[in-house]
């Protein structure tokens, strides 16, 4: 069990044990665990965020000069009395076989964005990191919605249709689709590299699609 659930009250711990047994045919274990995780979730970005040590220049890739483009081009309203979140590269994941890869993600305790190291090699087009980045700062400016059923939405109507209108997406989506066997295969090289710990980023990898 995660160690997330750590500080979950018995009742929930039981609940975690029956929805491993039996899974989503569980209907209202399945909500009673989404709500909980909810409000855990929700305590957590209103905490305290720690200071990130941000790393921003890379060998091909230099993230701040990319945010600070995005940011001037699609968010000059959504930023301008607030500073953009802090950019920073993530840390390779454990030498492992994947079938998906984030690329980029954002914590809003931290307002923080990290890109995927992945991306830092020459065979990836600086307009591809651009619209990673792009994604990201999207989710830093849309607020997070909830569907009829309270649950969380983080990629909804507003955020599509956003998203869909920015001038690289097609082409961004296509060149992923292309390269995703390559992008998969490059983080098992770097196995030496240290990597991400902790319960919130366990989870995170769980609930939060990117």
């Amino acid at each position: 069990m995660s160690a997330f659930f750590a500080r979950a009250p018995d009742e929930v711990r039981v609940s975690v044990s029956r929805w491993l047994s039996v899974g989503r045919r569980a209907r209202r274990i399945d909500q009673d665990l989404d709500r909980w995780i909810d409000d855990e979730l929700t305590r957590e970005e209103r905490a305290t965020p720690r200071r990130a040590k941000a790393v921003t220049r890379g060998r091909n890739v230099d993230l701040a000069e990319l945010q600070a483009e995005v940011v001037s081009s699609c968010f000059s309203s959504e930023f301008a009395e607030s500073p953009p979140p802090t950019i920073t590269f993530g840390r390779a994941g454990a030498a492992r076989a994947r079938r998906s890869l984030r690329l980029g993600s954002y914590d809003p305790r931290a307002h923080l964005i990290r890109i995927h190291p992945v991306l830092d090699q020459d065979f990836v087009p600086r307009w591809f990191v651009r619209y990673i980045v792009f994604h990201e700062l999207l989710h830093a400016a849309i607020p997070i919605e909830r569907g009829r059923d309270g649950r969380r939405v983080f990629h909804g109507p507003r955020f599509r249709a956003r998203e869909r209108a920015f001038s690289d997406y097609a082409r961004a989506i296509e060149w992923e689709r292309a390269h995703l066997t390559e992008l998969l295969r490059r983080p098992r090289r770097n196995a030496s590299r240290p990597t991400l710990a902790g319960a919130w980023r366990a989870v995170q990898g769980w609930l939060f699609p990117v």
